[in-house]
């Protein structure tokens, strides 16, 4: 994408100059600036841009409605009663049976994909999908358009008559190839780390681990149920826990890492064979993460097109979605689908989640064996969902730091790539922890650590602790790299101030909202973007969504769900152009306000009805009796410190 807008600056900075104190850029078009601000303000809208008052008390109810949306399920959690629960459980369920039903309709009417490529269906007449050809057309909508990007893309289209561009490579009932084309490209684009039928059958099957089994019997190490040492952990007060840390005094005051930095460090209770060691200390190539710009990994709006976008503004580490480590040994479908890189994700990890030490070693022995491509493995340990703490993972590990030691080893043990983990700073803010494990991690077999600035209890609201950060990466025995906040560059600067040693900065929510953040940290420059660059945008993520879902009818509606998902963060944007004065905070909540043209209002508005027709611009329209409602309640500001006021229901009498 060009750059067409006047009100930006640039230098010609690039990522390894990160470290440099930023420059205050001089350009009399931006805001001026204002750090004297408090965060979960409004954003400062010039006033020329608000909505007159009484137009905005006219769409009060459209408003309302949006919220609802954004709040997800917030509200049908907090429902009081037998009468509510059960209401919001029967609604639930009536859902799925709804999704489900849709799923068996979409398979009755779609075309098997043997037919599709001329073959024989092995399954005959019991095969789910259709094998009539006639019938399929007859009803088979319209094209969306006249091109087809995976046709232009590779020379060839696999969807064939299903494609919804078809007409672009059809001739007939057959599928033009561009030879020339197919020459061209060869296997150059095509992701890795696709799951094979044999492979999916060999991990259902009964498979043997034999290096994790070796290495659990090696240490003696508990592979089922808790650890006796992390028994009745999950109240939060338990003082007896024990660990290979010092114990914290009692008394209520909250431990800071300057206090206890002299007694973190002891002996471990692990004693590891000769082998072990061996195993443990082998070459690794190593990772310069110094300066490199991380994408967080991202649950859902972080899939493969949305990296990819990130890849183009100039992020430099990618991550998959957060994976289940007992799904992939498994070889469940969906979750290996979370482990696939495409060629331009040059320096790409997998994270993995999961409690269980045997079932944490397996799926690092079986992404080894298999031959999997990433360059580093990561261990999430700071998913603060209640499902995923639930279970003992998660941010849930770090009150267990014995857990995560022996994952360490264990994985360290197994994995010849580099292992890294993330944390959150403790289960609260009021009492943060992780300053006692980051000191261990070396020695445990970590190669990095990434710190949330957040405690689990939370999860996104308030600020990220940046302080808290610069003490543990001073007293980290690896590289730590920090997350939390990080809206604009100055925030990503700030993170290397006044002798900082946090190696690098991760991006996590502002790459959703506005994913050229990565190009504004490395020019060090406010990029006010045009609508139509932000629509380009958007255009370049549908194209990489039929690249990797399909250009058949389901491919379209899984693009499209993923696309909403996303354009639910990204309407939060407000551009630089209407601003009072910079910079623009995470937390920021804007009026509402006009853009610059009927497109820019059409971007920022937080109904999802605007969403909808934001991807029938480049998906078609959406099916009869389509509904659509946010999978992230992180895309909410009611999700990051101020509740919504319940109102008082008069009783009754």
């Amino acid at each position: 994408m060009e750059d067409t807008t006047q009100n930006t600056t640039s230098s010609s900075s690039s990522s390894s100059s990160s470290t440099k104190k930023y420059r205050i850029p001089e350009n009399p078009s931006l805001p001026p600036l204002n750090f004297d601000i408090q965060p979960g303000r409004n954003a400062p809208i010039r006033q020329e841009y608000l909505v007159p008052v009484d137009r905005k008390e006219k769409s009060g109810e459209e408003d309302n409605d949006s919220d609802k949306d954004m709040d997800d399920e917030a509200e049908a959690n907090d429902a009081k009663g037998k009468v509510g629960e059960k209401r919001h459980r029967d609604n639930k369920k009536e859902s799925k049976k709804n999704k489900k039903n849709q799923a068996r309709l979409q398979r009755s009417n779609g075309l098997c994909l043997a037919i599709i490529q001329g073959k024989e269906c092995p399954y005959g007449e019991t095969c789910r999908y259709s094998h009539n050809v006639d019938e399929y057309l007859k009803n088979k909508p319209q094209d969306i358009g006249p091109k087809c990007y995976i046709f232009e893309t590779y020379g060839r289209c696999p969807y064939g008559i299903c494609c919804r561009f078809g007409s672009a490579h059809l001739n007939g009932l057959q599928s033009v190839v561009d030879e020339k084309k197919v020459a061209e490209v060869g296997d150059s684009l095509q992701e890795l780390n696709v799951l094979s039928k044999d492979l999916q059958i060999s991990l259902r099957k009964k498979r043997d681990y034999p290096r994790s089994t070796y290495i659990i019997n090696q240490l003696s190490l508990p592979t089922k149920g808790v650890a006796a040492d992390d028994n009745n952990n999950n109240n939060n007060n338990n003082n007896n826990t024990t660990t290979t840390q010092a114990s914290t005094s009692e008394n209520n005051t909250t431990p800071t890492p300057s206090s206890s930095s002299s007694s973190v460090i002891e002996k471990p209770e692990i004693e590891v064979s000769d082998v072990i060691q061996k195993l443990t200390k082998r070459e690794r190539v190593k990772i310069d993460w110094k300066g490199k710009l991380y994408l967080a990994p991202l649950t859902t709006v972080g899939n493969l097109p949305f990296r990819r976008i990130c890849k183009g503004f100039g992020a430099d580490i990618t991550c998959g979605e957060m994976a289940l480590a007992s799904n992939i040994i498994e070889g469940h479908a969906p979750e290996w689908a979370l482990l696939r890189r495409h060629p331009s994700e040059d320096l790409f990890g997998i994270q993995i989640c999961g409690f269980k030490l045997e079932t944490m070693m397996r799926c690092g022995e079986v992404l080894s064996d298999e031959n999997i491509s990433f360059d580093f493995l990561d261990i999430n340990s700071g998913c603060p969902i209640d499902l995923v703490c639930s279970m003992g993972a998660g941010a849930a590990m770090l009150e267990r730091p014995k857990r995560v030691e022996q994952i360490l080893r264990g994985l360290s043990s197994i994995v010849e790539k580099p292992v890294t983990i993330k944390f959150r700073i403790g289960t609260s803010e009021k009492d943060p922890t992780v300053h006692k494990i980051v000191p261990n991690l070396k020695l445990w077999g970590a190669e990095a650590v990434t710190l949330h600035g957040r405690s689990r209890r939370q999860r996104y609201s308030k600020t990220a602790n940046w302080d808290y950060i610069k003490k543990c990466a001073e007293l980290s025995s690896v590289p730590l790299i920090g997350n939390g906040d990080i809206y604009n560059w100055r925030d990503a600067m700030a993170a290397f101030e006044n002798g900082s040693k946090v190696e690098t900065v991760m991006v996590a929510r502002a790459a959703l909202i506005k994913p050229w953040i990565f190009t504004e940290i490395k020019e060090q420059r406010d990029w006010d973007i045009s609508a139509n660059e932000r629509l380009d945008m958007i255009q370049e993520f549908v194209n990489y969504g039929l690249d990797h879902w399909g250009s058949d009818e389901k491919g379209i509606e899984n693009t499209r769900e993923f696309l909403l998902n996303w354009l639910s963060f990204t309407h939060r944007y407000v551009p630089v152009g209407l601003l009072e004065t910079l910079p623009s905070r995470l937390n920021d909540r804007p009026p509402k306000y006009f853009g610059r043209s009927d497109l820019e209002t059409r971007l920022s508005s937080p109904n999802v009805v605007d969403w909808i027709k934001i991807s029938e611009m480049f998906l078609g329209p959406v099916p009869p009796n389509f509904n659509f409602t946010p999978k992230h309640k992180s895309n909410s500001y009611e999700a990051q410190g101020k509740k919504k006021k319940k109102k008082k229901k008069k009783k009754q009498h």
